[in-house]
Parts: C-alpha cells; sequence; structure tokens
C-alpha cells in the first residue's frame, strides 16, 4: 500500500497538479486534497487506484516511502516531522563522504540547523574536518549567523534579490529541497542530471557573490558562538 508522502511524490515527479490526478484516477479534486492534507484516513481500494493510476504513468514505489520513473536512475523521498532535519544530516555526511564530493548548499538560513541535534551537526563537522571534506554556503548579505568552521565551510554573501527562497542542497548525485512549513518537510530526489543542472547553477550564482570580509579567526569565533560550543 502506498502512503501519502509517496502520493505527493509521485504527483510532483509527473508533474501533474491535484485536478490531472483526479482525471486519471477518477476521483474527485477535493478528495484527492484532503487525502495528501492527512485529514482523511483513506480506504484500500482509493490507494490502489492511486498506485494502479500511477503505475500506468510510469511510476515506481520503492521502500522509505521513495518514488521514480520506471526505467530512469531517479529516486525521491519525502521526509517530514520532528526528525527530518536529523535524516537530513545522517544522509549528507554519509553520501559526501562515500562520493568524496563537495556539499553545495544555496539560499540557506542556517538558523534552521540549530534547531534540532547540535551535537550531530557538531560530530560531523569533526568528520569532514578529518576526511577533508568541504563545503560552500550562499547566504544572504548581512547575514552572520554562521556555524560551519573555517577549513570546512566557505561562505559567500549573495544579493537579496539573487538569494532563493527555497533552501536547496546539492550532494553527490542529490538534490533537497527544504520546505519550512509547519510542518518542515524536506524532498530528496536523486539523479545524476538534475544534480549536475543544479550544480551549474550553483556555480553560477557563486560567481556573482561575494566572500563574508572577516578574517579566518572571526569567522571560526562566529560559527563556536552561534552552536555554543568549541568546535576544537
Amino acid at each position: 500500500m502506498i502512503t501519502i508522502e509517496q502520493l505527493r511524490a509521485a504527483r510532483g515527479l509527473l508533474g501533474w497538479t491535484q485536478k490531472k490526478l483526479a482525471q486519471m484516477s477518477k476521483l474527485s479534486v477535493p478528495a484527492i486534497a484532503r487525502l495528501e492534507r492527512g485529514e482523511v484516513d483513506p480506504r484500500v481500494n482509493t490507494l490502489t487506484r492511486l498506485r494502479e493510476c500511477f503505475e500506468k504513468a510510469g511510476v515506481e514505489f520503492t521502500d522509505n516511502h521513495g518514488v521514480r520513473r520506471r526505467g530512469e536512475n531517479v529516486r525521491v523521498e519525502f521526509w517530514d516531522g520532528a526528525d527530518c532535519m536529523d535524516r537530513f544530516m545522517d544522509d549528507y555526511f554519509i553520501t559526501i563522504a562515500g562520493a568524496k564530493s563537495e556539499g553545495l548548499f544555496s539560499g540557506i538560513d542556517e538558523t534552521m540547523f540549530t534547531t534540532g541535534n547540535t551535537k550531530q551537526l557538531i560530530s560531523n563537522f569533526r568528520r569532514m574536518e578529518k576526511l577533508g571534506l568541504t563545503e560552500r554556503i550562499l547566504i544572504k548579505k548581512g547575514d552572520k549567523f554562521i556555524v560551519g568552521p573555517p577549513g570546512v565551510t566557505t561562505y559567500h554573501w549573495i544579493s537579496e534579490d539573487l538569494w532563493g527562497q527555497v533552501p536547496y542542497v546539492i550532494y553527490g548525485d542529490k538534490l533537497a529541497v527544504f520546505f519550512h512549513g509547519p510542518p518542515r518537510r524536506i524532498l530528496v530526489v536523486e539523479n545524476p542530471s538534475l544534480a549536475m543542472t543544479y550544480r551549474r547553477q550553483f556555480e553560477t550564482l557563486w560567481e556573482k557573490s561575494t566572500p563574508m570580509p572577516y578574517s579566518r579567526a572571526e569567522l571560526e569565533k562566529m560559527s563556536a558562538a552561534n552552536l555554543g560550543v568549541k568546535l576544537r
């Protein structure tokens, strides 16, 4: 049986509106809207009808609430709930460590990473430093709330007109998109072509950005103060 998360992800993967899904599944738009908002307990036959509809359109349902197009190397997961940031941080470190790749963050407000398990965040930074892993982060011009230590994280300021309202992260062959909510949700898509497209977009923005005007020592003090601990 498919989950509500898979229902939303499959519709997003196909680029279908709720109206389009209603037409294809012979259900009403209000019924689909209530299902996606979790306002009703779906019947087994309703979920079966939706699954068959998506499968006819070329969608495959995978473990961990994932979906992908049949025959394509695309994997989609939708994380939400209180632990979604912890799940992301685990997946982020495991992926970049395995791929020996750089993490790229755009449109980020780093207070979003300090509302949960700060100890896990600090542990990841220490492990990244030990493995020689790095990341680059675009933040809005004037923002001084940073948590990454110099040597691991390089910050650039970008003008407000170019700063994206929807944060995203490229890591390995994955793209994570953050929705503030409430509730907070994270969409993770694993596909090399999509990751490369966003990586190129990031590099274009990076060229238009400027380094934060502070010394390494000043940046290290900022990150330590914002985390409330010493990183070394």
